[in-house]
């Protein structure tokens, strides 16, 4: 029989001591087209053929970046680790901007906010109509949880439906885990972002994006071609740019690094030179709250 993983265990990822070589794609098992495209708001809307385009483009991507599939599943552990650490903040309620399911070992993010906060309500967003369609049916079975069916860079419609289940007088954790490197700079995406957490009082903002400083610029201009042709346009900012997205939040401990180290342990993997830079930050009335502590 085959152990099943805790929600501990799929928090934090594989054990401090665990390391994966170059060349061991164990990993990629679980890993599907919506992984490493990010699993943005659009993802699966192009009509190819799952299996086979996601797989073509997995062959081509572990050419370049073999050590790809270790960041993005590093990048979905801290997503769990960031919603673990609103649910013990006492936040009951998510909006999940870009649903990303299924997830890790079968435990999503309802799972976890749950292990912790057993009202949560939790409202997935995601654009892609064959993403939507089974991700309905599948939450239409789980009680105070909503598909929200609309593009994240319109958060008037997303807040909108989200109010069916959300309270906006309430905190709310906002998840946006490797979505806004998939949105252009002229797409505003950290104005879109922020416009997110001014519709509530407070929150937990968790949040990661791609950050490929130490790739090659020949290296980097063939990563994005295959993000191009296979899933769609993706737009890796320097960590200088990315932190300015966070720009008036409580930026929690230890802030913006790598997602396999943030609060995990003090593991240490190697994810190669393409992977995310992840932070949790507080937002709204918790800045305030924050700031009169530390004075």
């Amino acid at each position: 029989m085959t152990d099943v993983p805790t929600v501990s265990q799929l928090v934090y990822g594989p054990t401090a001591a665990s390391t994966v070589p170059v060349g061991d794609h164990s990993l990629v098992r679980g890993l599907d087209k919506r992984d490493l495209s990010g699993r943005g708001p659009d993802a699966g809307a192009s009509g190819e053929d799952h299996c086979t385009s996601g797989k073509a483009a997995l062959e081509e991507l572990l050419k370049i970046a073999p050590l790809l599939p270790v960041a993005v599943s590093e990048n979905r552990h801290f997503a769990l680790r960031g919603v673990t650490a609103a649910a013990l903040g006492d936040v009951d309620q998510i909006l999940n901007l870009g649903a990303g399911l299924p997830t890790p070992g079968g435990v999503s993010v309802n799972d976890v906010v749950r292990h912790h906060q057993p009202l949560a309500r939790v409202v997935h967003v995601d654009g892609s109509q064959g993403v939507a369609v089974p991700d309905r049916a599948m939450l239409a079975r789980v009680d105070n949880v909503l598909l929200v069916h609309a593009d994240a860079r319109d958060p008037a419609r997303v807040l909108n439906e989200a109010r069916e289940l959300l309270d906006e007088s309430k905190p709310v954790c906002i998840v946006a885990t490797a979505l806004l490197h998939l949105w252009r700079n002229d797409e505003n995406p950290a104005g879109v972002l922020h416009e997110y957490m001014r519709a509530f009082p407070a929150g937990y903002l968790v949040f990661s994006h791609c950050c490929w400083d130490k790739v090659e610029p020949a290296k980097l201009a063939r990563l994005r071609a295959i993000y191009q042709r296979y899933f769609m346009p993706i737009y890796p900012r320097t960590a200088a740019e990315i932190a300015v997205m966070l720009d008036g939040l409580d930026v929690q401990e230890p802030g913006l690094v790598e997602a396999s180290q943030w609060r995990s342990n003090d593991r240490r993997i190697d994810v190669g030179d393409a992977y995310f830079l992840a932070a949790v930050a507080k937002f709204g009335q918790y800045v305030v709250t924050s700031a009169r502590d530390a004075a």
